[in-house]
């Protein structure tokens, strides 16, 4: 309990509303972000200081943690509000004092730091692994399984995902990704709309895939 206040004290509960910048890597602290409602976008950012989408994260993630440990490599991200959301900031030395103070957490925060960056590679997988109606399944599982709202026997995505944002994600153009998902849409499979997608048949879906038809 007294690690919990001492961390509440340090971090800052904040409001942004969609296309706010939430962090990037210029801010004089590091911090790990915590959602509490909302989306948030994370956007890779190349050599050159070009931005690309990279991934969704929903309610109850947490980003940032790795490097906040202090395990660091040549990956820069940021991150904008894919939504209105609330965002906890918890800075990362007052992190770092916490476990410090209370060894024994370390294995609880390492644990979180491993899913996390496993997390990362499963989608990297996801959309770098296979022909492109492979990849563009796969994602578009992924981000169900994550953030997905079942309205009966649909699941629709509960965010605003674009084809720009698809196409982003999996390094293609936005007419490649109509191309794909209005096939799909001919077989049953999603239903897409203007700024969202209705999952059909996630059975189907996942054979897309290359994955087990069953959904736990």
């Amino acid at each position: 309990e007294h690690c919990l206040s001492e961390l509440s004290a340090a971090a800052e509960l904040r409001r942004y509303e969609r296309g706010d910048l939430i962090a990037s890597p210029d801010g004089e602290v590091r911090v790990v972000l915590a959602v509490i409602s909302g989306y948030m976008l994370a956007r890779r950012i190349d050599a050159v200081g070009a931005r690309s989408s990279f991934d969704v994260i929903g309610p109850g993630q947490v980003v940032e943690l790795t490097p906040a440990l202090g395990v660091q490599d040549n990956s820069e991200f940021d991150y904008v509000a894919h939504s209105d959301a609330v965002i906890a900031r918890i800075p990362a030395p007052a992190l770092l004092h916490v476990l410090e103070t209370d060894p024994s957490l370390w294995k609880d925060a390492l644990r979180m730091a491993l899913r996390e960056q496993r997390e990362a590679f499963d989608g990297l997988i996801d959309r770098f692994v296979g022909g492109l109606r492979q990849r563009l399944t796969a994602t578009i599982d992924r981000l169900a399984t994550l953030h997905g709202v079942s309205e009966g026997a649909k699941q629709s995505l509960r965010l605003r995902l674009t084809q720009e944002d698809l196409a982003a994600m999996l390094q293609v153009s936005r007419q490649s990704i109509n191309r794909e998902l209005q096939s799909l849409h001919r077989c049953g499979v999603v239903s897409p709309d203007y700024n969202s997608l209705t999952i059909l048949d996630r059975g189907a879906l996942r054979a897309a895939a290359g994955r087990s038809a069953h959904v736990n």
